[in-house]
């Protein structure tokens, strides 16, 4: 069957976009233009994705129809002549800005899946990666390659296809953010695209001129911001109705099922020609040479449109065709050829009766515009219309081109033939015959053009200005000489930058291909991204072999040892800082907030050191605090060392099988071991073994945990024999950040400064800025961030706001906010709210303790036999049960107590004896069956179906959905359970998850963190805001930092930057209550002043924000 597909639209949850996008009235609007399939857009956003699987249901195999509850609210105003069935196909689009070859690339891609399956994998990995719950469209700080392996991973018939490919800014071929081939994008995986979007500022005619394209059908959406959008580009099928048949129409190069494209007039785009916006300028390509690219008017760079970039990449003449050419038909909006006939504007009261007695009359939009009879169009809208749409039909069009986000203007009339035309008008048409005024051929475009627009002919015008293998090759001589180190232990002493774990990689890639095991090898890391990064290079250059190195943090070392060998400790819980909080209340009701958190960190630091308590006050305290964890089966972080160094000390057996395992350990970031890190090492390194550790005591900022450096300087005692090395060439910062924070480290006390020595040729900028307020410093540092990538929208280009940096060269993820405390955080995630930015904060609480996740994570305890503590199995009943309040949760929990061991028929055992309301026993009774279902599934069918099947299922949705926090945390939950699929390796990987953590270097945002937490990362532009005294070094009221670890701080601060550093202050600052003036830090002066260029504030006149508003919409 013949059918219209548009593809590529959008949903209600996308910016700038329709309060109408919903799917009843996208069924409206599909059966008003006539179109079969609808892409739904936006599937990745979860509440969308939510919505579609409520109102939609299956149809054919990959396609779906909107529920009759859901279709009659709008279909009683589809005329009859209009109405037809109405599928969906889960589409979505992506926007990837992102880096590579030192370039920023931001391109919009468009994925599609054959079923909710297939979608919630894509969203499920894409939750991992960036934000997609802000926008319905997410910015995501992915490459477009690894978007096409993910999709491609969900189901074997998801595809992707490059979103109008041209646009200048946002687009694989564009001039501005794209690349110059299909094949630079999407690298090994190019041979999965099989189709392109031309999108509104081209034609297939201009594409066949790229031989590069000959592989790829052409294909055209509407790309509907509002629903009355749809259709004004559409694709034709000649096949079944359903996914696959549709798919194969496009992936198969013999298939004939796809007949051809419905085509805005490519003059019409916002990018057809060249231009400049901000000066009313379009250019036609020709000129914009003459101007050497540059605005005759103001000279800065115009935006290059696409007939230009086509003429730019073309290498086959005007007129032959691709091999997979198909016909196309150019249209013009059906809305728009009514107003433009009657001077009037679409989109206005008597426009719109004529459309809609057109279709009650004719027939759909796409019929009238390309089937009906000129007699039949001139009997019901007039002879203006009909004459209007046999003109369309037969290219006899004048168009002034869309330039720079500019749509073109078209005209079908000169005012004189319209006036002509209207006297000959019908009885039909009396009520249009409004009174045409002299503003008439300024207005009577069909779209708003330039001020300085012309008619032009169709015809191109010329207008009035207007590998597997380790290679030595990436290695210096220090690091070549620490890969190929043979006899005894090794310590590298590796300043920031200098690449160490690139050399610890690399040793370790060495010793495998040398035929050391690689089973015999344990690599630590401090933080889990730091091992998951290690992971990954490994893999790259072993494969499957890398798996065989175990590879982790101390914590996940100590606990893996023991799950295996901790006997009935075995499945001990880790305890978070929220269940830690209240056992503590519980323990010391009596004592303040404050004291008892001073209390646990004292103990914790106790454990840190190895501490003997010597003190009988600390001791009881120190005893009660473990006594109530081993109650609770619970562990603490500390624990975790301190139970595995006991077991290796009181157990010679296991100790004798890690040695017989264990030949090679490598041990990052040394200058920050504790006594009981040491303890551990100290008992795995036996007489056989090699123990390489790397780190720098210029970095050790720690102390406040136990950490102490002075096991870095005496590791040749502790390990004889050992050799020291040094890598002392920095690849990261540029020579003036590299200079700046070598002289604040030089002038402490306690230096041990390396002379390092800059690998980049990067003059590295240090700019010094003191803003009057801590507001207006965060404001700041959200406009410099916006300048430097060049505008994050057409508005930001064009309104001023980026005006000197149009270029962008830096993406989201190039930037990093670093501060002393917690405390500043405020005004700095305001700014960047209102920016509408993408930012990750590394300080947000972990998933495993947000809203409804301790609750769902006591439900899969509970069902995988897991302990759980009596309360916590309350506490879900309290949220899952309607009527279970308070007070049955704690009379729940203390029956509960009673019982040997909580299993789900625990509840139905508290049921039985308790006298519940009749109403109450009921909500109970549902919860239970939910519960043993969920148990059922997960015996049956693993974590990830049970979990699925549990938030599906009509009790879940009734009680939890609507609860939004809780209700996007579940989803989370089970995202994650899709990588990690068992309960225990769930459980565990929440529970080792850390500050740092919430920080993910693939995602394109804009990091804000703690300086403490940056420590291992690198950014080409930092910020560090709160840059006085004060807060750094760290001197207030009841926060005292030690001078030299302050120093080291800030010394780890500064050499987080690459090219660009940013010291900022705030005169004046609200913090804790108490309003502080401070001056700039001394560590400032410690800086010469020659490589410091100061920015000073201004006061910014105010805008006029309704106006400013207005114009971002009209972008859309």
């Amino acid at each position: 069957m013949k059918f219209y597909a548009d593809l590529h639209l959008h949903s209600h949850y996308s910016r700038a976009t329709s309060k109408q996008l919903n799917l009843e009235y996208l069924s409206q609007w599909a059966q008003f233009k006539g179109i079969t399939v609808v892409g739904t857009g936006d599937f990745v956003h979860p509440g969308w994705l939510n919505e579609l699987r409520e109102k939609l249901e299956p149809a054919e195999p990959g396609l779906f129809r909107l529920k009759n509850e859901y279709r009659i609210k709008t279909q009683a105003a589809v005329p009859h002549a209009c109405v037809a069935e109405v599928r969906f196909m889960l589409t979505a689009e992506i926007s990837n800005i992102y880096k590579r070859l030192d370039k920023v690339r931001k391109i919009h891609n468009v994925v599609f899946a054959p079923s909710f399956e297939a979608a919630l994998k894509i969203q499920a990995k894409l939750e991992t990666i960036g934000n997609i719950r802000s926008d319905g469209r997410p910015i995501l700080g992915l490459d477009s390659r690894d978007l096409l392996e993910i999709v491609l991973h969900s189901d074997p018939l998801a595809f992707l296809i490059p979103a109008h490919i041209w646009t200048p800014w946002f687009a694989v071929l564009g001039s501005k953010g794209g690349f110059d081939s299909i094949d630079d994008c999407f690298a090994d995986l190019t041979p999965h695209i099989f189709a392109v979007e031309t999108g509104l500022s081209s034609d297939p005619t201009m594409n066949w001129r790229l031989k590069q394209l000959d592989r790829f059908v052409l294909i055209s959406n509407s790309d509907a911001h509002s629903p009355p959008k749809l259709a004004r580009e559409a694709n034709l099928f000649d096949t079944e109705l359903s996914y696959p048949a549709m798919y194969r129409a496009w992936e198969d190069y013999d298939d004939k099922g796809f007949l051809g494209t419905i085509e805005f007039f490519p003059e019409e785009g916002k990018y057809h020609y060249d231009g400049h916006r901000a000066c009313r300028m379009r250019l036609h390509p020709r000129e914009t040479a003459e101007h050497e690219g540059n605005c005759p008017v103001c000279g800065k760079p115009v935006t290059v449109g696409v007939m230009a970039r086509v003429e730019a990449l073309a290498d086959r003449p005007e007129g032959e065709k691709s091999p997979r050419w198909r016909p196309y038909t150019n249209l013009i909006p059906l809305p728009e050829v009514i107003a433009e006939a009657h001077g009037k504007k679409a989109g206005t009261k008597n426009v719109d009766q004529v459309f809609m007695r057109m279709l009650k009359q004719l027939g759909n939009e796409l019929y009238i515009l390309q089937d009906a009879s000129i007699e039949d169009i001139t009997k019901n809208a007039g002879p203006v219309v009909a004459e209007g749409i046999r003109r369309m039909r037969s290219g006899e069009v004048k168009i002034a081109a869309g330039y720079d986000g500019e749509y073109g203007t078209i005209h079908l009339f000169t005012p004189e033939e319209r006036k002509d035309f209207l006297r000959q008008t019908s009885l039909v048409e009396t009520e249009l015959e409004a009174t045409l005024d002299e503003t008439e051929s300024k207005n009577g475009g069909i779209t708003r053009g330039a001020k300085q627009s012309q008619a032009g002919s169709r015809e191109p015008e010329q207008s009035v200005v207007e590998s597997t293998a380790p290679t030595f090759d990436s290695l210096n001589p220090s690091q070549r000489k620490a890969v190929v180190h043979e006899h005894g232990h090794l310590i590298i002493v590796a300043g920031p930058g200098t690449g160490k774990t690139h050399t610890l990689v690399h040793r370790a890639i060495h010793l495998v291909q040398s035929g050391e095991r690689p089973e015999s090898m344990l690599a630590i890391t401090f933080t889990n991204k730091a091992a998951e990064e290690m992971r990954q290079r490994l893999h790259d250059r072993l494969q499957e072999m890398a798996v065989l190195i175990e590879v982790g943090t101390f914590h996940a070392f100590c606990l893996a040892l023991l799950r295996r060998y901790g006997g009935d400790q075995a499945d001990f819980e880790i305890i978070n800082d929220a269940q830690k909080k209240e056992m503590v209340k519980e323990l010391w009701p009596e004592v303040t907030t404050a004291e008892r958190s001073a209390w646990v960190e004292e103990i914790s630091y106790q454990k840190a050191i190895l501490s003997p308590l010597t003190s009988e006050k600390h001791a009881a305290k120190r005893q009660r605090y473990d006594e109530a964890l081993r109650r609770q089966r619970f562990w603490d972080f500390d624990d975790l060392l301190l139970q595995a160094i006991q077991l290796l000390e009181n157990n010679a057996a296991i100790q004798h099988e890690l040695h017989q395992r264990l030949a090679w350990i490598f041990v990052d970031e040394y200058q920050d071991l504790n006594p009981a890190q040491h303890r551990l090492l100290k008992l795995l390194v036996h007489a056989d073994a090699r123990l390489t550790a790397i780190g720098d005591p210029n970095q050790a900022i720690y102390g406040f945990r136990g950490s102490e450096t002075g096991y870095f300087n005496r590791f040749t005692q502790d390990f004889p024999g050992a050799v020291m090395l040094r890598l002392e060439e920095n690849y990261r910062s540029g020579a003036n950040i590299l200079s700046a924070s070598g002289q604040v480290i030089a002038a402490g006390e306690q230096s041990a400064a390396l002379p390092l020595l800059p690998a980049s040729l990067l003059a590295g900028n240090v700019t010094i800025y003191a803003a009057p307020t801590e507001h207006a410093e965060a404001e700041y540092l959200v406009h410099q961030i916006e300048k430097l990538v060049g505008g994050t929208s057409m508005f930001s280009q064009d309104s001023g706001r980026v005006e000197h940096e149009r270029e962008g060269k830096f993406s989201f993820g190039d930037f990093a906010i670093l501060y002393r405390l917690n405390a500043m955080r405020g005004p700095l995630e305001e700014a960047l709210q209102r920016s509408g930015m993408p930012y990750q904060i590394s300080s947000e609480t972990p998933l495993a303790q947000r809203d409804g996740v301790p609750e769902l994570l006591g439900l899969i305890r509970l069902a995988a036999g897991f302990y759980l503590e009596p309360r916590h199995l309350a506490d879900y009943l309290m949220l899952a049960t309607p009527g279970f309040g308070e007070s049955t949760a704690k009379t729940a929990a203390s029956f509960f107590a009673t019982l040997p061991q909580l299993r789900v028929e625990s509840i139905a055992q508290f049921i039985d004896r308790q006298n519940l309301q009749v109403k109450q026993g009921e909500a109970l009774q549902r919860t239970l069956a939910a519960i043993e279902i969920f148990k059922r599934d997960l015996n049956e069918h693993g974590l990830v179906r049970a979990l699925e099947n549990f938030l599906a299922s009509d009790h879940v949705r009734a009680t939890v959905a609507s609860k939004q926090k809780c209700w996007e945390n579940w989803g989370r939950i089970v995202n994650l359970s899709r990588w990690h699929s068992t309960p225990r390796t769930l459980l565990d990987v929440l529970a080792l998850q850390n500050e740092a953590d919430q920080i993910d270097a693939r995602a394109e945002k804009i990091s804000v963190m703690t300086l403490h937490a940056a420590k291992g990362l690198e950014f080409p532009v930092v910020f560090i805001a709160g840059c006085e005294e004060g807060l750094t070094p760290m001197r207030l009221e009841n926060l005292q930092g030690d001078l030299a670890e302050e120093r080291r701080l800030f010394y780890v601060g500064m050499t987080r930057a690459k090219e660009r550093l940013y010291l900022v202050r705030a005169a004046r600052r609200m913090l804790f209550g108490k309003t502080r003036q401070h001056p700039a830090s001394p560590f400032l002066a410690d800086i010469e002043e020659q490589l410091k260029a100061y920015e000073h504030w201004q006061a910014k006149p105010k805008k006029n924000v309704d106006k400013v508003a207005d114009q971002q919409l009209k972008l859309f």
